[in-house]
């Protein structure tokens, strides 16, 4: 229903769309329209538009969202909301910030929480996805969110956007959420950092936590052999070596 040219790029405006727009701290969908790589797709005004390698001169056309990005998102973003409820639960930490980059993601809280308290609220976010607990959508206006104790966005009046993990959570969100908690897999916090009088919590679900401990499995093989100490240990045969 439009053409556009966004950062030099042709964009395509269409009637209905399953490509996610960057939003919420979560990134755009990938994927193709036509023969057309999709490489952005970002809200303009009330339209969406889909930025394309090179344009595209049908005016029906058919989009394939990549499957394992959206999955991966998917799997960082409502794992984000079982950890940052695990952190209300066992800290009365509350969730400020939120970013899902491509390789990390993050949680800023507004206070500090130790180790302790972090794997606390690891092992609940964790159960939690085992639970396979059905995740729903709902829509509603913005006085009966209120009514309801959530906050929708400013300037939402109407069709407020609420996802349920069943019995556990519930929160306003435009993100893309999976079907069921267990689709998360697994979630692991990767790093704590004081941030601006609170924490940053750096955490890893599904695939992505899969890859993060490989990595670190592989960095700590390599040290094994290098100080040829077994895994036991390797810290006090590092802290030997640093002395020395």
């Amino acid at each position: 229903v439009g053409r556009r040219e966004h950062d030099g790029r042709p964009a395509l405006v269409l009637d209905r769309t399953a490509f996610y727009a960057e939003s919420g701290g979560q990134p755009w969908d990938t994927g193709t329209i036509e023969d057309a790589r999709v490489v952005a797709v970002v809200e303009d005004g009330a339209d969406v538009l889909h930025v394309l390698d090179r344009p595209v001169a049908t005016e029906r056309v058919h989009g394939r969202v990549d499957a394992d990005r959206r999955r991966d998102h998917m799997q960082q973003h409502h794992g984000q909301h079982l950890l940052s409820k695990a952190f209300v639960e066992v800290a009365k930490a509350g969730t400020v910030a939120f970013h899902l980059g491509s390789e990390t993601t993050t949680i800023d809280l507004d206070k500090l929480v130790g180790e302790e308290q972090a794997r606390a609220a690891e092992r609940r976010a964790n159960e939690v996805a085992w639970e396979a607990r059905p995740v729903r959508v709902s829509l509603l206006t913005a006085a009966e969110a209120r009514a309801q104790g959530l906050q929708p966005p400013e300037g939402v009046d109407a069709d407020v956007r609420v996802v349920e993990a069943e019995g556990f959570d519930r929160q306003p969100c435009g993100g893309t959420h999976p079907r069921s908690t267990a689709e998360v897999g697994v979630v692991v916090i990767t790093a704590l950092e004081r941030y601006k009088g609170g924490t940053r919590v750096s955490f890893a679900c599904g695939h992505r936590a899969l890859g993060a401990i490989a990595r670190r499995q592989a960095v700590l093989d390599r040290l094994v052999a290098t100080l040829s100490a077994p895994l036991g240990d390797l810290e006090a045969t590092a802290q030997k070596a640093k002395d020395d």
